[in-house]
């Protein structure tokens, strides 16, 4: 239809979203830097890429106060990618700055976050230097038990901190204080929404990799 309508070929349609996909993601690489993060949620939407030789997930930490997104990433759903995204959003944030962070029950996001929110530090007993979480660091998950695409039960629990000083922090930004992921997951569904290449039934799947990476930037 946009090739009609600008009387260009599909190829040169195809060459000016690439263009403007890379474009957007040095954007992206040069203004989200020193970022005060106050709640970041962590979730992975899948994603279908034709010829992908691996499952192909869309990893999103956005936070729920701005409601930026300082990080989004393309990969398989695995402890690597996991680490990938941590790093990136560690990077981005400023220096001393911990936000309370929550996401879905994926097991790896716990070590992740945990080793990059924390320091060497000398042990006063034995004098070796030992690994310590950042004080401030808290950490929640929400885990959400499907049967037949159906949730049938939601469970949140406290990983790491106290869960007084939790609600507390959140309060202070006007959040309800609840334990969720909900803002994380409303970004999930205006992507599906507003990219063709991950609704659910479509006929305009991702053919590349890149292609659909440089769609969402």
């Amino acid at each position: 239809v946009i090739s009609e309508f600008l009387q260009r070929h599909e190829c040169t349609i195809r060459m000016w979203l690439t263009r403007a996909g890379e474009f957007a993601k040095k954007l992206h690489a040069v203004f989200f830097q020193n970022l005060h993060l106050v709640h970041v949620q962590l979730d992975e939407l899948h994603a279908r890429v034709k010829h992908a030789s691996n499952a192909v997930w869309v990893w999103v930490a956005m936070d729920a106060a701005s409601k930026l997104i300082p990080v989004i990433q393309l990969g398989e759903r695995s402890l690597e990618m996991a680490y990938a995204v941590g790093h990136e959003l560690k990077q981005r944030l400023a220096w001393g700055c911990v936000p309370v962070f929550s996401s879905d029950g994926f097991k790896p996001y716990f070590s992740t976050l945990t080793s990059h929110f924390g320091a060497w530090q000398p042990d006063p007993d034995t004098g070796k230097r030992v690994w310590r979480l950042n004080p401030d660091f808290l950490y929640a998950q929400v885990i959400k038990t499907r049967s037949r695409f159906r949730i049938k039960s939601v469970t949140r629990r406290l990983l790491f901190g106290s869960l007084e000083e939790y609600k507390a922090r959140l309060k202070r930004i006007g959040l309800s204080g609840n334990i969720n992921t909900a803002y994380v997951e409303r970004v999930n569904l205006t992507l599906r929404r507003q990219v063709a290449k991950l609704m659910r039934r479509t006929w305009a799947a991702a053919q590349h990799f890149h292609e659909l990476e440089e769609h969402l930037f």
